[in-house]
């Protein structure tokens, strides 16, 4: 039986309405717009922005979407201290144990940042926090004393009737310093010299130690080295150090003002500058440090080695090293533990100091302080410090 009129005018009605249906239906979202949401979001998260991050939601962006260090979103919230958007992002399903690509979770960066408010938030909704490690025994390589000889005896026996007769007059103009095992013993001790991957190393008591190389901190390592191939005025600086000439003299900085303040010291140093700093990810004062290493200056720069994976430090810190810049990372453990240093030393008579880390958001966004103290009795507790520093 054939259609009726009636019945193929309501066939083509129901044709024409699928096909309105169908255009009406919006497209998928294109690659492009997806590769925007994920370079924008991060930035989003950091200013605080909520109602762009829910945009960049509603266009499928996963909330657990990381970037190319493995930092989730809810990293980027506690990195900035954005307490209100960390919290919005649990909601949304943010894992609060999601691991970077460091090991790093949120609860850990937000503990180097010091932000408390989103430690608690985060510890409200299951985060844990790192537990601190355990120090290992460790003892000293020390070699035996030479037995002494008969008519010596007597002479001996006096002075052991004394437990600590002293540094030696030989070693009073040498520097003092924190030596340190590879597993975390400490001596307070002068460098004597290196021989056969051994270093003598002489206690404040006046005993001689001789320590195998691999038996010292890696940092210890490195100076034991560099002191071991370094002239006398460098090994004693305490017997080098220059007289000041007239009052002291100090300038301060604010903001952009502490950039080129430190940057045109760095340029005029001749001999030696020591860096200790929090976090570098600024290309001028690292381009600065490079140029300075690469005109034969003595480069050495500490710093937390937790910031190596944030921003773009770990890209510039392998720069510097290819150049000749001395890269020595602290490590540190526990709940609030940072090397949170911010000070240069420039040939031992000028100190820059203050809250201003090598960032391009410390020159260009924050309030600042910075301060240069010409000085070289000044300069030399900085540089005490700046030996003493080392993993906790």
């Amino acid at each position: 039986m054939g259609m009726t009129p009636m019945h193929r005018c309501s066939l083509l009605l129901l044709l024409a309405l699928c096909l309105v249906l169908g255009c009406e239906r919006p497209p998928p979202p294109e690659p492009e717009t997806r590769v925007v949401v994920l370079l924008s979001a991060p930035d989003a998260v950091r200013r605080g922005r909520l109602d762009h991050l829910k945009h960049h939601l509603a266009l499928g962006l996963d909330v657990n979407q990381s970037d190319e260090m493995g930092l989730s979103l809810l990293h980027h919230a506690a990195l900035s201290g954005q307490t209100e958007i960390a919290k919005w992002l649990i909601e949304q399903g943010a894992e609060v144990s999601r691991h970077d690509e460091s090991g790093a979770t949120p609860i850990v960066r937000a503990l180097q940042e010091d932000y408390g408010a989103i430690v608690g938030l985060l510890q409200e909704y299951g985060a844990v926090l790192p537990e601190e490690d355990e120090p290992e025994p460790v003892e000293y390589v020390q070699e035996p004393e030479p037995e002494p000889e008969p008519e010596e005896e007597e002479r001996d026996v006096a002075q052991r009737a004394d437990p600590d007769p002293g540094m030696p007059d030989e070693w009073r103009d040498l520097e003092v310093s924190i030596w340190r095992s590879a597993t975390g013993v400490e001596l307070p001790a002068v460098f004597l010299g290196l021989e056969s991957d051994r270093v003598t190393l002489g206690g404040t008591d006046g005993r001689t130690f001789r320590i195998a190389m691999h038996n010292l901190h890696r940092d210890d390592q490195i100076r034991a080295r560099r002191l071991g191939q370094a002239p006398l005025a460098l090994r004693s600086p305490r017997a080098s150090r220059p007289v000041a000439s007239g009052p002291t003299r100090v300038s301060a900085g604010f903001s952009s003002e502490c950039e080129r303040m430190l940057i045109r010291g760095i340029q005029q140093a001749r001999q030696e500058v020591l860096v200790a700093i929090y976090t570098l990810t600024h290309p001028q004062i690292k381009r600065a440090l490079s140029e300075a290493a690469g005109r034969g200056v003595t480069v050495r720069v500490k710093y937390d080695e937790k910031q190596l994976p944030v921003s773009r430090m770990e890209e510039l810190i392998k720069g510097m090293g290819r150049r000749g810049v001395e890269l020595l990372p602290v490590q540190m453990s526990g709940q609030f533990s940072s090397m949170h240093h911010k000070f240069a030393v420039i040939d031992r008579a000028t100190v820059f100091t203050g809250s201003f880390n090598f960032t391009v958001m410390a020159a260009n966004h924050n309030y600042e302080n910075c301060v240069v103290i010409e000085s070289p009795e000044i300069a030399m507790q900085f540089v005490r410090e700046f030996e003493r520093i080392r993993g906790r």
